[in-house]
């Protein structure tokens, strides 16, 4: 597998200097009119592509993006135009519905201007030229679960008529206006192998632009970037040939393995910048300062905020206290709901609009909690953040169309508690860990730009397992296991079950707590919450064999995995996963006996060991699992799976064995 990886750069005679904002509102970007379909390819030249593919369902020949911009200081955005190209190379029909079905998308942002298909049919025919108008249009509101984009949608129309060996070119140009930045244009990633992939960036005189990629090494090794420059103004080009399909799902990240994205920012117009401006800027101390000016009115107190936060606090006696008492009550009293117009997607709403609603997006959200705290003189702030569901941040390139989070900073006069008001029965001063992935952006005056989150905050924890027990000499076993998740991952715990039904609960408890490998049943205490203390949360289920364990002559066979064992996910992140801490105490029938063994490994990231031994009458068994979590997030996707890769190995495959139990006959 090829290391993901990321690469900067500053064009020739250029830079490296900033970009735009952020959120769930994520703008496609594109430019220039589409007169011809651009297309580098003869027919001799699609034809000999057309044998060295064979085999393959469709063939991309090109993919070509065209950016015309300029910044406005009237909107205080970027405007200008997006051509978009596409040219597919239809092998069989394996492909022909997905690589036929187009689109286009409306909204605030987004103008189609220009809309053109062009079927090239196989047997060299008259081609096909067919318009908006002449397709049959589906079209919904944008958004996902729980995000509804009022005024903008996505319309899909199927082409008529295609048939394999068709050339299908597909053209669309919008006018754009962006008021957070560029956003990321990608080089591959798409259902069939691109022969061609291109982006280009035009500004006029006087500006510069800052560049970053990431993703697959081998892919961005081989982009070419260059620039021309005239009168009007400079374009930037990038271009990558002989994209292979990817050989995993893209899962939306930067890094994924099997693409290249590209993160561009405009840096400077040469002119001081109107107050509020976040499209643009120097660096990310001055994007801060843009978009604070911008969004400052939306924590606006009201009498009606001032009242109901001097309620919540009146029995409190430290900063601390008011800030805890006031983010309880945006936690149980609001619902996550995100209804976007506008610019809704990247200005939050104003505090007194949530708090009137009941509901609000993570700005909004975000938005009356720093009302409220302001109401109490308790000083609290916006801070920016791009979640580990996003790959890493392109630091070099302040750019704030990264940012997909919004959680907030308060003065507890000791440091400082994070605070992300999504977050259900979170104690004030944690945050999930993936809010912490990459450092974030500080709106706060005097502490504007990138900072870490302190790793008190967001650290996951420690699952502390207790397991006493029996074994009988027909091989039955009866356990009381018991967890006490501490942390983070207390906290995760306990919000996962909040509003679980008692049948719900009880299955969660059965997952975390009973093995797979041994049938067990559970026999007490499998539906409620279990003791819930701040950030604790303890469990415990008594369970037996439901069938005895394996015997072969005078040994019996104990799996050495029974309170199940998580790994980390495929991008082996430790974000999720607590430290881990296990005990055993298992009563042996008299006369049987257990042989020491020990196993452990250690890297820079993870320690593991397992010691099991004899005591007594009593097998036990010691287990852990510690994660460092800095030295992982400071390493490529690449280097965390080098060094990880072995250790994780080794652990599997010793939770796949048995401990040996013996007996003299």
């Amino acid at each position: 597998m090829r290391e993901a990886t990321v690469r900067r750069g500053t064009l020739p005679g250029l830079r490296v200097v900033g970009l735009g904002l952020w959120l769930a509102a994520g703008v496609a970007v594109p430019a220039r009119a589409a007169a011809d379909f651009p297309t580098p390819w003869s027919a001799v030249q699609v034809d000999s592509l057309r044998t060295a593919h064979r085999g393959d369902h469709a063939f991309t020949l090109l993919r070509r993006n065209q950016l015309d911009l300029k910044f406005d200081p009237g909107s205080r955005s970027l405007r200008g135009q997006w051509a978009q190209f596409d040219e597919f190379l239809i092998l069989d029909t394996t492909l022909l519905a997905e690589i036929g079905m187009v689109s286009v998308e409306r909204g605030p942002h987004l103008k189609l201007e220009d809309f053109r298909v062009t079927v090239l049919p196989r047997d060299g025919g008259k081609p096909r030229k067919l318009e908006e108008g002449e397709l049959d249009w589906a079209t919904f509101a944008a958004g996902a679960e729980r995000i509804v984009m009022l005024d903008e949608e996505i319309s899909l129309a199927a082409v008529p008529g295609l048939r394999a060996g068709d050339r299908l070119q597909i053209a669309k140009r919008y006018a754009l206006t962006s008021h957070h930045g560029i956003p990321p244009l990608n080089f591959g990633g798409l259902p069939a192998a691109v022969a061609t992939s291109r982006s280009e960036i035009s500004l006029p005189p006087h500006y510069r632009l800052t560049w970053s990629v990431a993703g697959d090494s081998g892919l961005s090794a081989r982009l070419r970037a260059w620039s021309d420059s005239t009168a009007e103004g400079t374009t930037w080009n990038w271009r990558l040939d002989d994209v292979p399909v990817p050989t995993e799902d893209p899962t939306g990240r930067s890094d994924d393995s099997g693409q290249v994205t590209l993160l561009a920012h405009v840096a400077s117009t040469g002119k001081p910048l109107p107050e509020g401006t976040f499209a643009v800027g120097a660096d990310w101390a001055s994007v801060a300062r843009g978009c604070r000016e911008r969004i400052d009115d939306r924590f606006a107190i009201t009498p009606d905020i001032t009242g109901l936060a001097r309620r919540l606090t009146a029995a409190c006696v430290t900063d601390r206290e008011r800030i805890a008492a006031v983010y309880a009550h945006v936690q149980s009293s609001t619902r996550y709901l995100a209804i976007y117009r506008g610019l809704g997607g990247i200005i939050p709403e104003p505090a007194a609009v949530v708090l009137a609603a009941g509901y609000g997006d993570c700005k909004g959200l975000g938005a009356l909690l720093i009302a409220l705290l302001r109401a109490v003189d308790i000083d609290a702030w916006p801070v920016l953040v791009r979640t580990a569901f996003r790959g890493p941040l392109f630091a070099d390139v302040p750019n704030p169309i990264q940012f997909d989070h919004f959680i907030v900073w308060a003065d507890d006069g000791a440091g400082g508690l994070w605070l992300d008001a999504t977050l259900e029965g979170c104690p004030a001063g944690y945050i999930h860990p993936q809010d912490a992935a990459s450092p974030v952006l500080s709106l706060r005056p005097g502490a504007e730009g990138l900072c870490e989150i302190p790793h008190a905050a967001w650290g996951v924890g420690v699952d502390h397992y207790d397991l006493e027990g029996t074994l009988s000499v027909g091989g039955v076993l009866d356990l009381q296991v018991g967890l006490e998740a501490s942390g983070i991952s207390g906290v995760m715990l306990k919000g996962r079950c909040l509003h679980l039904s008692a049948a719900e609960l009880a299955e969660q408890r059965r997952l975390r707590l009973l093995p797979t490998s041994t049938p067990l049943a559970a026999t007490a205490n499998v539906g409620d919450l279990g003791e819930v203390e701040g950030d604790r949360v303890s469990w415990w289920l008594s369970a037996s064999s439901t069938r005895p364990l394996k015997v072969s002559g005078a040994t019996m066979f104990l799996p050495r995995v029974l309170p199940p064992l998580p790994f980390p996910t495929e991008r082996l992140e430790p974000g999720t996963l607590a430290d881990r801490v296990e005990s055993w105490s298992i009563a042996l029938p008299d006369g049987w006996t257990v042989e020491p063994d020990s196993v452990g490994a250690v890297t820079p990231t993870l320690a593991w060991s397992r010691r099991t031994w004899q005591e007594g009458g009593r097998l036990r068994l010691q287990r852990e699992i510690r994660w460092d979590r800095g030295a992982a997030r400071a390493l490529s996707p690449g280097g965390r799976r080098e060094l990880w890769e072995g250790i994780i190995r080794r652990v599997r495959e010793d939770s796949k064995g048995f401990i040996a139990i013996r007996t003299v006959e």
